[in-house]
């Protein structure tokens, strides 16, 4: 009982870190959802009044203390011979150095190239030492083949991992120091990266060439039916295809891709019954000696060996420690509960990785414990029992109506066949999980013919559940893109389901509650999204490129460039799910370099789009140019800034207007036919001057004059760069605030000091979002001017 408690409180608690920050407060929260678990557990126990009141008290204080422990903050090591000692304290390091690594993990192929996972060796200082730590290795260009286990040498600079800085994202930061990442380096030719003999000498380096060899036995000439194999078993996903992963995501399969409970269960369910049933058959059963023991060890060091070599996870440490402590039951030759378990799991999870409860591995991988969990609770007060395929349809409905409003929040999409999909897969999973284990210890045996033929009767499955996969993604409205409902909608909706397990007026009570609290999140989250008393603009923080959110009152929506290549993806996208906008009415594109258009496609991609605005005339980059041509074939309108007359948009007591080019010439990627646009509303206005220069600022101030460029927000332009914020361009613009939009340790070295100085010599605020992240600016109806940032 108290491990329940104490579970559910400090889970409680670390999501609600997300949003206070004081201790006694996040201390009160895992009290009273102590309090609240005890009290629904004590119905279905009985004890004695005394006891059930030191039992109580004993669950809360723990709960609160694990609660504060989980929450805590992971603090990087101080070891000296740990990559992070080389930073000193530093953001980055000043040198290069030369590093051996051990190659831990590769994540799939992105727009900025490929991200490896890399164990530290050594390191040539001038002189080769040890050194020991977890890296985050980014090699942008001509990446080698490599797999797990392998050992490498490379060259580059350290850099502290650090977050964007924009409200509401990934805690990167956090979601790496939890793994015990806290370095990257960075590698613009993989050609300057060696990969060297396999010398696997430790026992993670030998687990990680048993996986590599493994996932090389499971993919060799199996096509994409081979590469699901792979990754079913060992984790490795880089091996599918992008529209094969797409497909599987697409169907609402994406959870048949993380190893978890099938996987394990599979594996130390096996060897404990193969163990258990041989021994039967041997003197020990005839002497009286109890074999189940046997059975459980040999069961759960299956199990901890799979983990390891699977590559871990929160749903692997989630099964692995469920598993570890139902084998503590039969152990003892006690019956051990499902919840006790995931409770145990829980806890020990988060203490080990504090604030992992905000993590949507966590949160669907135990939300569809607890369904799969509460289904076989009711199911055993039922009367009659369900047929098999009844039941399999129940639980798979349960388990995607669950998981549905977490994969919407975090994500923001639905997969509308999803429960579907997982009924008529979920045979086809485990017979690839079951031969594919199977195969994996032929391999590991030294029987290489074996599993080479059990790898292919899993290869026919995996291609079965590929093609059903295609299918259901092909089906209309496969994908709904959504915007994210908000934490406490989110909660509600997930628990909503689950009322429907219960009986009688706890049935209702829980549902009447839920649906209460979805009602009121849905009319405050829309009243917020539309309301027309204020403008919002948000300077978003995309690492060295530049894009502006604007928030118009009355609900439109613009948006300024979105960054480098991945970034409108990556930052822009899941902004705006959480500011609930699924509409961009008015998207431009200030000029055809990647720091400001790179991440334009990946918008048109995910939500829908009114209208583009780009500057005149013919454009010799091809991909601004096939940027237009889809954003045309999707329905938008194309506005040439420039080319006739300068677009001016209005509503709402708002005036959106473009004031540069006037006569667009020079290449399109020029800086100075950089659009620039004015955004009005209760006597304030908002300049986007884009990546304009000296000679533009002074085109631009004539055609103007002073009194048309006057600014209270100024986005510095080009940067902050020392060829912009000419003098007469500051003293025309006489700007309150001014963002530059950097990132952080740019090799250009903007904000550059000059410029920063310019703009303080009229008494202006100057904010950086390298320094600052985010830069939130509010004007509301009466001309109010607030400045937020988003503390990094």
């Amino acid at each position: 009982m108290s491990l329940i408690a104490a579970a559910a409180a400090a889970t409680a608690a670390q999501l609600a870190q997300a949003y206070v920050e004081s201790p006694l407060v996040l201390a009160l929260v895992a009290a009273v959802t102590a309090a609240l678990t005890l009290a629904w557990q004590a119905q279905e126990q009985e004890r004695a009044p005394a006891r059930r009141v030191v039992a109580h008290a004993g669950a809360i204080l723990l709960a609160v203390a694990c609660a504060l422990a989980c929450t805590r903050a992971a603090v990087a090591p101080a070891a000296a011979d740990h990559v992070v000692a080389l930073l000193d304290g530093a953001s980055s390091s000043t040198r290069e150095w030369r590093f051996e690594a051990r190659v831990a993990d590769v994540a799939p192929r992105g727009p900025g190239g490929t991200r490896w996972l890399v164990d530290a060796v050594s390191l040539d200082d001038p002189e080769p030492r040890s050194l020991h730590g977890r890296m985050q290795l980014y090699v942008r260009m001509n990446v080698p083949p490599v797999s797990v286990g392998d050992r490498v040498r490379f060259r580059g600079r350290l850099r502290r991992i650090t977050a964007f800085g924009n409200p509401g994202e990934l805690d990167w930061v956090g979601w790496n120091a939890r793994r015990g990442v806290f370095v990257s380096v960075f590698v613009w030719n993989g050609g300057d990266i060696d990969v060297l003999a396999d010398d696997a000498v430790t026992l993670g380096e030998r687990v990680g060439k048993l996986r590599a060899r493994v996932t090389a036995a499971a993919a060799a000439d199996r096509g994409r039916a081979g590469a699901l194999v792979a990754a079913l078993i060992t984790g490795e996903r880089t091996l599918l295809g992008e529209a094969d992963a797409r497909a599987v995501t697409v169907a609402g399969l994406a959870h048949v891709l993380a190893i978890s409970g099938l996987n394990l269960s599979l594996v130390g369910g096996g060897v404990f019954w193969l163990v258990r049933r041989a021994l039967l058959e041997t003197w020990l059963a005839r002497a009286g000696v109890d074999i189940a023991r046997g059975a459980v060890l040999a069961g759960v060091a299956a199990t901890l060996a799979y983990t390891a070599i699977s590559g871990g996870g929160v749903s692997v440490a989630r099964a692995c420690l469920m598993a570890v402590v139902a084998g503590g039951a039969v152990w003892e030759g006690r019956r051990g509960t499902g919840l006790s378990a995931l409770g145990a799991a829980a806890l020990a999870i988060s203490l080990a990785m504090p604030g992992v409860a905000r993590e949507a591995g966590f949160q669907l991988s135990f939300a569809a414990v607890v369904a799969i969990l509460a289904y076989g609770t009711a199911l055993g007060r039922r009367r009659r029992k369900p047929a098999a395929i009844q039941g399999a349809i129940e639980l798979s409905l349960l388990c995607w109506t669950v998981s549905t409003p977490i994969v919407a929040q975090h994500f923001g999409r639905v997969a509308i066949y999803g429960a579907p999909a997982t009924l008529v897969t979920a045979p086809l999973a485990t017979a690839i999980v079951a031969t594919g284990l199977s195969g994996a210890a032929a391999v590991a045996a030294g029987l290489a013919p074996l599993g080479a033929a059990l790898f292919s009767i899993g290869a026919w499955a995996a291609e079965a559940l590929l093609r059903v996969a295609h299918v259901f993604a092909a089906m209309p409205a496969a994908e709904l893109r959504v915007v994210a409902p908000g934490p406490v909608a989110t909660a509600a909706a997930t628990v909503a389901p689950l009322s429907l397990l219960l009986e009688g007026h706890k049935q209702r009570a829980v549902a009447a509650l839920t649906l209460v609290i979805i009602t009121v999140s849905a009319i405050v989250a829309v009243q917020d999204r539309y309301r027309a008393d204020r403008l919002d603009v948000h300077f978003l923080s995309v690492g060295q490129g530049d894009s502006t959110v604007l928030h118009l009152p009355g609900g439109r929506i613009a948006v300024v460039d979105a960054g480098l290549p991945g970034r409108g993806a990556m930052v822009v996208a899941p902004f705006l799910r959480r500011e609930r906008v699924r509409r961009i009415d008015y998207l431009i594109a200030t000029h055809a370099q990647d720091d400001h258009a790179g991440g334009l496609p990946e918008l048109l991609d995910e939500v829908e789009v009114g209208e583009l605005w780009t500057a005149a005339g013919d454009c010799g980059v091809e991909s601004f140019a096939r940027l237009r041509e889809t954003a045309r074939a999707r329905g938008a309108a194309i506005v040439d800034v420039g080319a006739a007359e300068l677009p001016v948009r209005a509503g709402n007591g708002w005036r959106l207007a473009a004031l540069w080019p006037r006569d667009p010439q020079g290449a399109c990627d020029d800086n100075d036919r950089s659009v620039v646009v004015a955004i009005e509303f209760a006597g304030r206005r908002v300049l986007l001057g884009g990546d304009i220069e000296a000679r533009a600022e002074a085109a631009l101030v004539g055609a103007v004059g002073a009194s048309g460029l006057d600014a209270d927000v100024l986005n510095a332009p080009h940067h902050g760069s020392r060829t912009s914020s000419s003098a007469s361009y500051v003293a025309a613009t006489s700007p309150q605030v001014v963002v530059a939009s950097a990132g952080q340790g740019n090799r250009y070295g903007f904000p550059r000091i000059e410029t920063r100085d310019r703009y303080l010599a009229i008494g202006a605020r100057f904010l950086t979002t390298a320094a600052d992240g985010a830069v939130h600016v509010r004007i509301d109806e009466r001309g109010g001017l607030g400045v937020r940032t988003a503390a990094r």
